[in-house]
């Protein structure tokens, strides 16, 4: 289906009701997966957001699949910090949508548009309430894989400011289970470039440290409007990440300089040199207020935080493609 075609069809459905349940009233946003509506609940009467598939991928299992799980994850992952799914179903028609709170706002990445960047005291509220919702996520064995700031809504919810994570398309459990043992084979990559830490983009096997990464990445942008790699080029990128430095007070003079030593570790090309809980890194940036606690933490920084990633073998069934151009980069046969 075109792009235009789907524009056509997301118009359609504009005042139609989902199962009986769900009256279509307007459309929030729209990509490639579908579209996100925000909708009246017949019943009670309130407002939710329902998220639909595309379409042309009702027919893709896999894509199916993953559709499932993230109302499956959206629903069992109890936070205030997550956005709550409370509803999945088919249509007659075979339209697959499912239910969530209705947050009334905008996504982190329409604030930093809007904005430009975030003070030091903005960025950590919304931090804060990012690692809560990690350390969560993390304790149910749960890697999000996409973290990046068109997943984070900053809004109100029964008048109460919130920022919620949501998105959980591409989790991951850390041990498989039979839910997910067929959905990623060895060596795929999904995810966001700009956001992902380098084993991520390498295909490699991934850690908490790999999510820890794509929050220090979204700490930078908050507080410098900057990335701290913005190469276009896959390849660029990732030597770029492999250098592992970035100084925020390069971009906002007046920030603490004890924030520098926070990103050096935070976004360290070696995950073992990373923080090792959303918690430390929250913390991190928190004591860098503070001149004698930052140099006190910054003598604890490891010299491995700008060590590379020892190359690993490359599974056969993903030797093709960027895979397989990554492994040549790195020396592989």
């Amino acid at each position: 289906m075109s792009g235009a075609s789907a524009s056509e069809y997301y118009k359609k459905l504009i005042g139609e009701t989902l199962n009986g349940n769900y009256r279509i009233e307007r459309m929030i946003g729209s990509g490639g997966m579908g579209a996100v509506f925000q909708a009246t609940h017949l019943a009670l009467g309130n407002s939710v957001a329902v998220k639909v598939l595309a379409p042309e991928l009702a027919s893709d299992m896999s894509l199916v699949k993953r559709f499932q799980r993230e109302a499956r994850v959206g629903g069992n992952l109890m936070h205030p910090n997550i956005v709550r799914v409370q509803d999945f179903g088919k249509t007659d028609e075979g339209i697959l949508f499912m239910v969530m709170e209705f947050i009334d706002g905008e996504t982190l990445a329409g604030k930093l548009t809007k904005n430009g960047r975030l003070s030091l005291e903005e960025t950590i509220v919304i931090v804060e309430a990012l690692c809560d919702a990690l350390t969560t996520a993390h304790k149910n064995n749960l890697l999000h894989r996409d973290l990046k700031p068109a997943n984070i809504l900053i809004g109100k919810l029964n008048g109460r400011e919130v920022v919620k994570l949501l998105d959980f398309g591409i989790v991951k459990l850390l041990q498989p289970d039979e839910h997910q043992s067929q959905l990623t084979a060895v060596g795929q990559v999904f995810g966001t470039p700009l956001y992902m830490a380098p084993e991520h983009l390498m295909g490699l096997t991934l850690t908490p440290q790999a999510d820890l990464y794509s929050l220090a990445v979204m700490t930078y942008e908050m507080l410098t409007g900057a990335l701290p790699a913005d190469q276009e080029d896959l390849r660029k990128l990732l030597e770029q990440k492999m250098k592992g430095t970035a100084s925020v007070t390069t971009h906002v003079a007046d920030l603490p300089p004890a924030l520098d030593e926070v990103f050096a570790k935070g976004l360290a090309s070696n995950p073992e040199s990373r923080y090792a809980t959303a918690n430390d890194f929250l913390q991190a940036v928190k004591d860098a207020r503070k001149p004698d606690t930052a140099k006190l933490r910054a003598k604890e920084f490891s010299e491995r935080a700008t060590q590379p990633i020892e190359p690993q073998p490359a599974p056969e069934k993903a030797s093709g493609g960027f895979f397989g151009f990554l492994k040549r980069l790195f020396g592989g046969k």
